[in-house]
């Protein structure tokens, strides 16, 4: 980080320090992360309260130059466990002004798709003006110890090459998804736990050089949404055998990654064509998350002329009798697998059931301001349809459950486990 960059960080930090010293007068007994960020869930009471000022954990953004880079590099400056370290793009941008490229980004997908559909996200962080893109040598002489990767597939060697230097990686990238532990919190955190305990033990039998770091990998945005929802059903109704999952993609999903206007402005896309392997993929991750938890699944894919927000049809057979709407309701809003984890991106309510008539819809009920996005809002219940025996509509905020907030939930998680087990030694 350049000494403009520090500049604007120290400036920061005092203000930072002056409003603690000031709000811990007032009242000591207030939260105190709670001055960097409002919007900060406390879903727990016992949740320890972290210093905004020696606790922050810098996190570096491979790929942060991006559409979800560039989310996620806004949400770490007010994360009340972490900081934005190292923003690392291409060659092409190492050195010249984050905000710059924010910009230019912004404004070249409005350019692109017209102003009616698409709203430049204008509201730089005042906390990274005057930050630099890094470059991965920066990173890598940096002391940070994780690293959130948004980077395209073909870049995927570069995170092997941090966890070679001990650095840990969250990632949201296709790259060796199938070769790492595919988690989504609410669906499979048991998975991960095991997965990040065997690793760590057999990381403490190394003997010399760099000990590596650990990777953690989040699936496709679909599967971050419509996971949660499976597993909700395949516990409250024993298991789940064939699925049906019909999907209606935002332009977002494709990041800076432009369609050619015709093709999806007023228009359909299908995503099972030669040249994306969406489909394929989608029910790949969804058994690699829920292994045995579902039976075949079968997905069709479109892409279609909305901003943010993806909408999903679901169709399940059920290991049981499914008597009636409300009984599957009722399974949705009580399910709540994270409740015991102190951790600030989980909702209250992981699954929203609304029951008015034409909802979910994306537009209206992507969450992406409540809660974080994490939130997934559920609708379109019928049950015994004549083939499946439940049928639903989900909407998942494909940019935040479905990219940088899943990213920041799983660091959450890692993090925590990692405190659990050195409090343990």
């Amino acid at each position: 980080m350049d000494i403009f960059a520090c500049g604007a960080f120290g400036v920061y930090f005092v203000c930072v320090c002056v409003l603690e010293i000031v709000f811990e007068r007032k009242n000591k007994n207030n939260n105190m992360s709670s001055i960097i960020n409002n919007e900060v869930i406390n879903n727990n009471n016992n949740m320890k309260q972290e210093t905004t000022t020696t606790k922050r954990v810098p996190v570096g953004i491979l790929g942060g130059t991006g559409l979800v880079g560039r989310m996620l590099a806004r949400h770490l400056t007010t994360h009340p466990y972490f900081s934005c370290g190292p923003i690392i793009g291409s060659s092409r941008s190492v050195g010249i002004l984050f905000e710059e490229i924010w910009k230019g980004k912004e404004e070249d997908l409005t350019n692109h798709y017209g102003n009616e559909l698409w709203v430049a996200d204008s509201d730089f962080p005042e906390a990274l003006k005057g930050v630099e893109v890094s470059s991965l040598d920066d990173l890598l002489a940096s002391d940070c110890r994780y690293v959130i990767s948004a980077i395209a597939p073909r870049f995927g060697f570069l995170e092997d090459k941090l966890i070679e230097h001990g650095i840990n990686v969250i990632s949201i990238s296709p790259y060796k998804r199938q070769e790492n532990c595919l988690t989504v919190l609410e669906a499979n955190h048991e998975d991960l736990k095991k997965s990040l305990l065997e690793k760590r033990k057999a990381l403490q039998e190394v003997k010399s050089g760099i000990v590596p770091g650990i990777m953690v990998k989040s699936p496709n945005c679909v599967c971050c949404g419509t996971t949660v929802v499976l597993r909700a059903l395949s516990d409250a109704f024993k298991g789940l055998g064939d699925v049906s999952v019909t999907t209606m993609q935002s332009l977002s999903g494709r990041g800076d990654a432009k369609y050619p206007a015709d093709l999806v402005v007023g228009n359909v896309y299908p995503l099972g064509g030669v040249t994306e392997h969406t489909e394929a993929l989608i029910g790949e991750e969804l058994k690699a998350v829920l292994g045995n938890r579902i039976g075949n699944v079968s997905v069709k894919a479109y892409r279609v002329s909305v901003q943010r927000g993806h909408l999903i049809d679901v169709r399940v057979k059920t290991g049981c009798a499914v008597n009636d709407v409300d009984e599957v309701y009722s399974a949705l809003e009580k399910f709540h697998p994270l409740q015991n984890y102190s951790l600030p991106t989980v909702p209250k309510i992981p699954l929203e059931c609304i029951r008015d008539g034409g909802c979910p819809r994306p537009k209206s009920h992507h969450p992406g301001l409540d809660n974080k996005g994490l939130k997934i809002s559920v609708g379109n219940i019928k049950v015994n349809d004549g083939v499946y025996d439940i049928t639903l509509s989900l909407v998942v905020d494909n940019l935040a459950k479905g990219a940088f907030a899943a990213a920041l939930q799983l660091l959450e998680f890692y993090h925590h486990i990692e405190q659990e087990e050195d409090e343990k030694k």
